[in-house]
């Protein structure tokens, strides 16, 4: 695991500390106060380092994502003017999760919504379906869509096709390098 150091003012700065990181990161801000509408900010990080310029005095939820890692979400960061706020964040070793959502003949529907829940029931990840057909391109020949990495635990995922709605609990153990896929089949 690797630890961030989040700085927030009008603009987000990502700073190593511990072992040296080589992996490239994405950050992706978002108000978490409903002011702005559902506008998101994102930008990139490298070797522990990276920026998003502009932000407004509020209250923001930041994602942090990195290639083999656990998503981290920090949730209602208070940003105010020409102050600095600093989060730690700390990255895990994720588990890699994908869902195939299949018709009745096998086929893949491209056009669903995908989402992963934790034990409690809150959004942990969500693809809407344009995410979900465009991350089919880099998704297995069996029809199966990446959908992150996450920590072990227990989740659920929700998947909606023209709607309707199926649920699936999975368990994710720790050190599992192996890709779980959740598979899904709905009626035409």
């Amino acid at each position: 695991c690797w630890s961030l150091s989040c700085l927030m003012t009008s603009m987000v700065r990502l700073t190593s500390s511990g072992r040296e990181e080589r992996e490239g990161f994405s950050i992706r801000v978002r108000r978490a106060d409903g002011a702005g509408g559902e506008e998101e900010e994102e930008s990139w990080g490298w070797n522990g380092k990276g920026r998003i310029s502009g932000l407004e005095p509020g209250q923001y939820d930041v994602t942090i994502r990195s290639r083999g890692h656990a998503t981290k979400r920090v949730e209602g960061v208070q940003v105010l003017a020409s102050q600095t706020t600093e989060v730690e964040v700390t990255l895990v070793e994720g588990v890699p999760l994908a869902a195939r959502v299949l018709d009745q003949n096998g086929q893949p529907l491209v056009d669903a919504e995908i989402e992963v829940l934790d034990s409690g029931g809150g959004k942990v990840d969500a693809m809407d379906a344009s995410s979900q057909f465009l991350s089919g391109f880099f998704g297995g020949a069996d029809g199966s869509v990446p959908l992150g990495s996450f920590e072990a635990g227990a989740y659920r995922v929700r998947v909606t096709w023209q709607g309707q709605s199926r649920e699936q609990g999975v368990a994710l153990a720790s050190g599992q390098q192996e890709t779980e896929v959740v598979e899904f089949t709905f009626s035409r």
